[in-house]
């Protein structure tokens, strides 16, 4: 946390003191979007302060699009003031996420090797220079794709993920989290507060030709709490939701279509959500398997995927670790088994990723599952993949 005041105008506007309060309670609490654009307005009106400026650069590493301006402002706080708190550690990010490994491996090094001062919390590098490391590996032998946005009406200035698609391509279901999510922005008691957050919703578009028809909301599914989109059966009959309330870390539902109506959502029983997350799922094509990522204790660290099978009575059975191939001490998510049932895809944190989640995929063979294969660059980037 880096408290501002300390290097600002003694002559500050009052309305921009106010401004700084607000900018510092939103970095505080980690919503450094929100603090983005007010750290960067308060560095150009005061250019001498270098901790807007160095605000405004951490700010900017949460922001995919912004990443160069990231590197940009940290190379100019460095120049300014060497000696700042963490300095270091932010700079090998902004270095990492431009792909600069040498400058990153350098940057995060001399970060380790200073010692900690009086209260502060070094943060752990190891895995950075790791990340590095894989990078200067993989960058080398890029992998032939070519990856397009797809646009509008999908895509907006909100936040749009997770999309699962029909089989025949016909129709996609996503989660979608901004000014249409119901309720609109909301408080942690889901009462209307300007300073709160929008909710996740799930959306619905149908293609027409090559075409994305307008977003709709998915019929009764959403609540005023999250409800996140989170795979659909291969027939598209079977849609699996994530919800999340004040109460709970966040379970995994089932809901069915019903003509052209989706059931009310229900909670999977408790072989697989527990008091911990869980939060990703997959169904095999024969709906005998499913292969979920949860935060249970007892796993190899972090989140861990799971698998378990349908009993005789309908039930899923209990969880079973998917084990040392997949899950490493590290976060794994968004398991996708494919129709063929001949590869199973995930993202984890672990392994050999360039940066944050990578996607990797494995062959399947019968009950298990072979060694963990990164999907390469440009697929797989500095910053979290899934």
């Amino acid at each position: 946390k880096n408290k501002t005041t300390s290097d600002t105008l003694a002559s500050i506007t009052s309305k921009d003191e106010a401004l700084l309060v607000k900018a510092d309670d939103l970095f505080d609490s980690e919503n450094y979007i929100a603090a983005m654009s007010i750290f960067d307005t308060l560095s150009k009106h005061y250019p001498q302060s270098v901790m807007f400026e160095y605000n405004a650069g951490i700010c900017y590493l949460h922001a995919s699009s912004k990443h160069a301006l990231a590197l940009t402002y940290l190379q100019d706080v460095k120049k300014r003031n060497a000696d700042l708190e963490g300095i270091d550690y932010y700079l090998g990010r902004a270095y990492l996420y431009n792909y600069f490994y040498d400058d990153a491996i350098a940057s995060f090094k001399s970060y380790k090797e200073k010692p900690a001062r009086r209260g502060e919390i070094k943060f752990e590098v190891d895995h950075f220079i790791d990340y590095c490391n894989h990078g200067k590996t993989l960058i080398q032998n890029p992998v032939s794709v070519s990856i397009d946005n797809i646009g509008k009406p999908i895509n907006t200035d909100n936040s749009e993920y997770v999309p699962v698609i029909s089989s025949d391509e016909a129709f996609m279901i996503f989660t979608y989290r901004g000014e249409r999510s119901l309720g609109g922005k909301l408080n942690t008691n889901f009462k209307p507060d300007s300073e709160g957050d929008y909710y996740e919703d799930i959306f619905i578009s149908y293609r027409v030709g090559d075409h994305w028809l307008d977003p709709e909301p998915l019929g009764n599914i959403n609540t005023k709490g999250h409800d996140a989109a989170i795979a659909l059966s291969v027939d598209g009959q079977k849609l699996f939701v994530f919800k999340a309330t004040p109460k709970d870390k966040g379970d995994i539902y089932i809901s069915e279509l019903k003509g052209s109506d989706w059931s009310t959502p229900i909670r999977l029983n408790k072989n697989i959500n527990t008091n911990s997350w869980e939060g990703s799922i997959t169904m095999s094509n024969d709906e005998k398997t499913i292969y979920f990522s949860s935060s249970r204790p007892g796993g190899y660290g972090g989140r861990d995927l799971y698998k378990s099978i349908k009993q005789s009575d309908g039930e899923w059975g209990p969880a079973q670790n998917l084990g040392p191939k997949i899950n490493t001490a590290y976060n794994e998510d968004a398991p996708f088994i494919h129709p063929d049932n001949k590869l199973f895809y995930f993202s984890s944190e672990g392994h050999n990723s360039i940066g944050g989640y990578d996607i990797f995929k494995s062959g399947v063979n019968g009950d298990s599952l072979g060694e963990a294969v990164n999907l390469g660059f440009p697929i797989n980037t500095s910053t979290d993949d899934k």
